[in-house]
């Protein structure tokens, strides 16, 4: 151990990013709540992320699709609170 290292009391601690990490198309489809059909079609729109390749096997990068799945989260529009006394249809009973 260096001296540096010596020194280096509990507060020092150097955090350092994750790994890349490559998924495959079952965890894409977990992460994304796209079907696999729907998965294929965003990619054709250019809306998520094409794989790469490796080997006979497809692989995506996490860090794209995470960013792909927050992108479409700040696109969604924010709902509407309703009043349920402005629709007293709802809910209500039909008479025979």
């Amino acid at each position: 151990m260096t001296k540096q290292m010596e020194q280096m009391d509990d507060q020092d601690t150097v955090l350092y990013p994750p790994p890349p990490m490559l998924l495959r198309l079952r965890d894409v489809l977990a992460r994304s709540g796209y079907s696999e059909s729907g998965l294929y079609e965003a990619m054709a729109r250019g809306e998520f992320p094409r794989p790469r390749k490796r080997g006979a096997t497809a692989v995506w990068v996490e860090a794209e699709v995470s960013a792909a799945i927050a992108r479409q989260i700040r696109e969604l529009p924010i709902a509407e609170a309703q009043d349920k006394r402005a629709r007293p249809d709802v809910g209500a009973r039909r008479r025979a």
